[in-house]
């Protein structure tokens, strides 16, 4: 009679497992609980069927299975927790918004052909040599830039291999030398400056510094903006502030706030680029030498692309190039109004009617 309750009990456990075991075949298990159901079941069913298991004895099995069972789905929730969070944390890149920032830049994201500039500081004039690279770490061109000055520079790549061939889309790492003398050697990438916005690529976001797509995993320092203890965009009314990135605003296909400022230690060649509110490039203006000066420069945009037609409605930002690095495009003007575009609050700077995020506002006077 025990041996018969004894074999029932064995074949139930052993279904029980068995209908275990198909649920579960396929994921990585832990070795301690099929281990120990395994052993568990062995036990059972090579018993001794005249000296069967005692009962205390098999409960005490079962608490301990059941503490591993816990243990194993505390494991179990506590990486699901760690995903979780770690799905959530790109969401928090809007928190770097208006804060000044160093980073590390060695990437840049090909999007429908297109790619985004690269990034690099030279400590004095030297030859540049680029190396653009795929995620596998294959040398996917070589970019010979020529002699460069002293300062910081961007890379423009055209998203083509050495055959010239687009890539496809993604993110390519890049390393940059220099022979400023002694040999080529590699040289600094790391850009700062002020967060001016967030962009995509894929699924992931980079943060956006005076035009420039820097990793928010590859940050060196953070320093928040002195302007945070400011409560609301109502609060800049009527002050004189100082933005690091005024913007211009088309509306009805004209441009307000269109004579584009820029300030420039000595005459020299500059390139003014146009960005969409997605960061791409759709106008480009070259103006010689002859035609800056030392000090403030203006320059007009007629709101056409590169293609010389009409850009769509809404808001653009604009950076000037020079051979020694980025032009000084800041304002100092006194806060109008506040304008509502695309679902986005601005400042309306008076002066120049263009306008400015609050988290490009550097100084309040």
């Amino acid at each position: 009679m025990t041996i018969s309750a004894s074999n029932n009990y064995v074949n139930t456990m052993s279904t029980s497992y068995e209908s275990y075991d198909s649920k579960t075949k396929g994921k990585d298990d832990a070795l301690g609980r099929d281990a120990f159901l395994t052993m568990m079941v062995a036990q059972l069913q090579n018993q001794d069927p005249l000296n069967p298991m005692q009962g205390s004895e098999f409960s005490s099995q079962l608490a301990q299975f059941s503490q591993l069972e816990q243990l194993m789905n505390l494991n179990e929730t506590m990486i699901s927790m760690q995903a979780a969070f770690e799905d959530n944390s790109d969401r928090d890149v809007t928190s770097y918004i208006g804060k000044e920032i160093i980073g590390d830049v060695d990437s840049m994201s090909v999007k429908n052909g297109s790619a985004s500039e690269g990034y690099y500081s030279l400590p004095k004039p030297g030859e540049v040599r680029v190396e653009v690279y795929d995620s596998g770490g294959r040398v996917v061109k070589a970019l010979y830039l020529g002699q460069r000055d002293m300062g910081p520079h961007s890379i423009q790549w055209d998203g083509t291999d050495s055959n010239g061939v687009l890539v496809p889309d993604g993110t390519y790492t890049y390393a940059v030398g220099a022979d400023m003398g002694y040999g080529y050697e590699e040289v600094a990438t790391t850009v700062a400056g002020v967060v001016e916005g967030i962009v995509y690529s894929g699924d992931k976001p980079f943060l956006v510094v005076d035009g420039v797509w820097v990793n928010p995993d590859s940050l060196l320092q953070v320093k928040a903006n002195s302007q945070e203890n400011y409560d609301s965009i109502i609060d800049y009314l009527g002050k004189n502030v100082t933005s690091s990135s005024p913007l211009v605003h088309v509306d009805d296909g004209g441009v307000i706030g269109g004579q584009l400022s820029f300030e420039l230690e000595n005459s020299d060649n500059v390139i003014i680029e146009i960005y969409n509110s997605s960061q791409e490039l759709i106008r480009t203006i070259g103006i010689p030498v002859e035609g800056t000066s030392a000090g403030i420069n203006y320059a007009a945009w007629d709101s056409l692309n590169n293609d010389a037609q009409t850009v769509a409605d809404g808001v653009y930002s604009y950076r000037v190039i020079t051979p020694t690095g980025n032009a000084n495009i800041s304002v100092t003007e006194n806060v109008s109004g506040i304008k509502t575009v695309g679902g986005f609050q601005f400042l309306v700077l008076d002066n120049s009617g263009r306008l400015s995020l609050a988290s490009s506002i550097t100084d309040v006077n």
